[in-house]
């Protein structure tokens, strides 16, 4: 638990710093190349949440993500000895990147973004979006590695627990 703390104070630090640095480096809209043709750093200030969607809705927007983050942090850790290690990691990912997010709504009212991969990608993001996709993309992979259903879980405790009385019984 300890770990995933620090792992997520890391992401949110992480995040906060980025952009402040481009806030203090970059006027709006202002860009520049890191990688010819494929990455650039570019302020922008977004009003709405990923990928632009739901622009000017902030209040709106801020509510649901505080309830949305209290709900994810309330289910994980009730339940986080269930989780497994990719499952854990996962959330704490995707839980700091919401934070740091929810962070810029709160506080300045709008989303620092600026990783803009223009030769690929039409979206600009930041730290926390990485973090959020990333966090989603381990989960998703714990999902295909874990074949047992729950039923099929249920079904092996219950086996063992059968197996555990006869062996008292004999």
């Amino acid at each position: 638990m300890i770990l995933q703390f620090i792992i997520g104070l890391a992401v949110i630090i992480t995040d906060q710093l980025s952009k402040f640095i481009v806030e203090k480096r970059f006027h709006v809209e202002e860009s520049m190349e890191i990688i010819k043709g494929v990455l650039r750093f570019t302020y922008v200030r977004n009003k709405g949440t990923a990928f632009g969607a739901f622009q000017g809705m902030i209040p709106v927007i801020t509510l649901m993500s505080v309830i949305a983050v209290i709900a994810i942090i309330f289910y994980f850790y009730r339940k986080n000895e269930e989780h497994s290690l990719l499952t854990k990691l996962g959330f704490t990912l995707i839980i700091s990147g919401a934070v740091g997010n929810l962070y810029d709504r709160i506080f300045r009212g709008y989303v620092v973004d600026f990783f803009d991969f223009y030769g690929i990608w039409h979206f600009i993001f930041n730290v926390a979006d990485v973090a959020i996709n990333i966090g989603l993309f381990l989960m998703i992979i714990e999902f295909f590695i874990d074949k047992e259903t729950p039923n099929e879980i249920e079904k092996n405790k219950s086996e063992n627990t059968e197996e555990i009385s006869q062996n008292e019984n004999s």
